[in-house]
């Protein structure tokens, strides 16, 4: 008899193969493909962009350090914590007020 599993099934099977090397791996794939676009756009993009960029990738920052620290993965959490440090102090550059949007304010 052949085995099959239902999509949820799958689901609780794909998530527990997730771990702290898949979420890193992940987040320096979307910090590379960041760098490369943005080095590819560096004199196209105006001010709105590169604010409206660094904005959106602060905001997963913030989500993705919630989900680390739900699950206890420390050294995920202290890479995470370096990149939204970066983009703090760039986003406090550009003049945009954080009082709204950091949910994490460390």
């Amino acid at each position: 008899m052949i085995k099959t599993q239902t999509l949820d099934q799958q689901d609780e099977a794909d998530k527990e193969r997730i771990t702290d090397r898949n979420v890193l791996y992940f987040i320096i794939m979307q910090e590379e493909e960041l760098y490369d676009y943005m080095t590819r756009r560096r004199g196209q993009m105006n001010g709105a962009e590169i604010m409206k960029n660094a904005m959106d990738e602060f905001k997963d920052i913030q989500e993705y350090m919630e989900i680390a620290r739900e699950e206890n993965a420390v050294k995920t959490y202290a890479k995470l914590k370096k990149k939204y440090l970066y983009l703090k102090a760039l986003l406090n550059s550009l003049g945009v007020n954080l009082a709204d949007i950091d949910d994490i304010k460390e």
